[in-house]
């Protein structure tokens, strides 16, 4: 639901720009494949098998497209993100590698814990390394 959420809006507002959707799971997304064209990486695609041993689950496979996107240069996004305008105009592939999102607001822990998520919820599972 959200991957299709979030082709569409990559369809509508970038055009014919390419698309390849990593596959965390043995789920088929082939209605997305005839939809939006796009191209697909999954655990059984992934070419060296190192990676395919370790590179899968929550958090890890977000480094699989610095080895095995089919292209050069290219955006990862989550599925559950859409585009809202041409992002396009804003990359600079040839003078930066990465591009970091700096926050702009100054939200206090209750208002996070209000709007997002629950803070006390998650340091009682996870605690800082």
């Amino acid at each position: 639901m959200f991957a299709k959420g979030c082709c569409a809006s990559i369809r509508y507002f970038l055009g014919d720009v390419p698309i390849c959707l990593l596959i965390d799971g043995t789920f088929s997304v082939t209605p997305l494949e005839k939809a939006y064209g796009v191209r697909v990486i999954n655990h059984d695609s992934v070419s060296e098998p190192l990676l395919r041993k370790r590179s899968f689950g929550w958090g890890k496979s977000h480094m699989i497209p610095f080895w095995e996107s089919p292209w050069q240069n290219f955006l990862v996004m989550d599925a559950d993100r859409i585009v809202w305008r041409d992002v396009l105009k804003f990359a600079n592939s040839q003078d930066f590698d990465f591009i970091i999102d700096q926050p702009c607001n100054d939200y206090s822990d209750a208002d996070l814990t209000e709007f997002f998520f629950n803070i006390p919820g998650v340091k009682k599972y996870f605690r800082r390394c």
